[in-house]
């Protein structure tokens, strides 16, 4: 053993080396295969982990954090600016007054400071305030914390005029001021002095009918409400904010430019309320060309400019007539002349030459027909002030209205389709054809602002 490992020893260590190598070898091999399979499982992890960040809408990345809450702050203070359009008309009147106000220490305030000192102060001033009584004692007790309360409101009774259909007067200006506050006006809680609130919306609607030249139907002149008798006590309040809407809403279909308002109802009388939101409900009719009721629809979309809004919930479209038929029947006015006149030709001994059924062209069809130096076209030519041209006027006889119409008839096929007089006309549809339509429709309120 030893002389073999003497005679080989050079042999012996290179297989030794290569033993210990193939060890040293195998023993990496094995490590890298476990951390290989701990980087695999890993990558599944991660791969895992943005499959599920993925899903979330939007990916929560830094940068997109910083972007959502931008977009969260910026629509937040659209939503307020949006809020002050819904059922607040005389906001613009209440700031001009707040501006134009100061307190005892000749300091002016901010509407929003104003109506929270106003709040304070109602909500402060006890039990018994809802009453008529209450009401007054507490309106004459914070009029006396500013230095120039009349004047204010001589300011805010300019201001509010054109924004109400409601005659607005040193009787009733108070009233209002406090409703554009948040304290809705109540009448006294006197039937007798509704009734002529409604009235006097009610004759203004008429005048303004009147004027717009809008007829105003039997189903539509009392506005959805009944004079006889007079709303009771406990619907006073509703009954006035009614009104108030119906007055704009009746104004604006007034200037739409529709021929006449059918009907007028007041789905109910108490809103419908979501959250801090009242809806009022409307459903009228109304006839008018379809230009008009573009408009009307245009119009209503456009009241959030004035802090009121109105949503179409459905327009139903009718039409009272078959444009088909009328055009049907024209035509078989137009041959039965044409046959008529044929039948005179052929008495006469012109029955060689045909009568179509195309219309004499007419002053309001299209371009008249002339002949040279522009002159109307007659059975033997041009034509003077009253025949043809140096004789005097006289009547045609049925042969010379016969071979009138064919030569107009053959002169309207000689010109370029372009030039003809019936080219452009509409057959049926257009805009100076009446429909009638049904408006549902909704008034949206902000309720927050209102006291209890």
């Amino acid at each position: 053993m030893k002389r073999l490992l003497k005679n080989n020893l050079l042999f012996f260590i290179v297989l030794f080396l290569f033993v210990v190598g193939a060890i040293v070898l195998l023993v990496m091999t094995l490590m890298s295969h476990a951390k290989m399979n701990e980087y695999i499982a890993k990558t599944q992890q991660i791969k895992e982990e943005i499959e599920t960040l993925n899903r979330q809408k939007p990916s929560p990345h830094p940068e997109n954090i910083k972007l959502i809450q931008a977009d969260t702050a910026f629509y937040e203070q659209q939503a307020k600016a949006l809020q002050q359009h819904f059922g607040r008309p005389l906001e613009p009147a209440l700031a001009k007054f707040v501006e134009a106000l100061r307190d005892l220490d000749g300091k002016s305030l901010t509407l929003a400071e104003f109506r929270a000192k106003f709040r304070e102060e109602w909500e402060s001033s006890g039990s018994g305030r809802e009453t008529v009584a209450g009401r007054d004692q507490f309106y004459q007790r914070f009029k006396r914390k500013w230095q120039n309360w009349n004047a204010a409101l001589g300011v805010f009774e300019e201001a509010v005029k054109p924004l109400l259909v409601e005659p607005v007067t040193s009787l009733n200006v108070e009233d209002i001021l406090l409703d554009a506050l948040g304290l809705p006006r109540n009448m006294g809680f006197q039937p007798e002095n509704c009734l002529l609130f409604m009235s006097s919306i009610r004759y203004r609607l008429i005048d303004i009918y009147a004027k717009a030249k809008v007829q105003l139907e039997q189903d539509a002149n009392n506005f959805g409400f009944k004079f006889e008798p007079a709303p009771p006590a406990t619907e006073i309040v509703q009954t006035v904010k009614q009104w108030n809407i119906i007055g704009d809403l009746a104004d604006r279909i007034a200037k739409s430019g529709v021929s006449s308002l059918e009907r007028f109802t007041v789905r109910a009388l108490d809103p419908v309320r979501e959250g801090n939101y009242a809806f009022y409900h409307y459903t009228f009719e109304v006839r008018g060309t379809l230009k008009s009721l573009r408009e009307l629809v245009r119009v209503l979309n456009a009241a959030y400019a004035e802090n009121r809004v109105y949503l179409i919930r459905s327009i139903f479209l009718y039409n009272n007539y078959d444009p088909v038929a009328i055009l049907l029947e024209e035509y078989a006015q137009q041959q039965n002349e044409a046959l008529r006149l044929q039948a005179l030709l052929n008495e006469t001994g012109g029955g060689d030459r045909p009568v179509t059924s195309t219309p004499i062209p007419t002053p309001g069809s299209g371009r008249p027909m002339t002949g040279p130096g522009g002159r109307p076209m007659g059975p033997g030519g041009p034509m003077g002030p009253g025949g043809p041209m140096g004789q005097p006027e006289r009547e045609l006889t049925p042969l010379e209205q016969a071979e009138l119409r064919r030569q107009q008839e053959e002169l309207e096929k000689s010109l370029p389709y372009y030039e003809r007089s019936s080219y452009g006309v509409p057959l049926f549809g257009g805009d100076d054809l009446k429909y009638r339509a049904v408006f549902d429709v909704e008034y949206v309120v902000r309720t927050d602002l209102d006291l209890n």
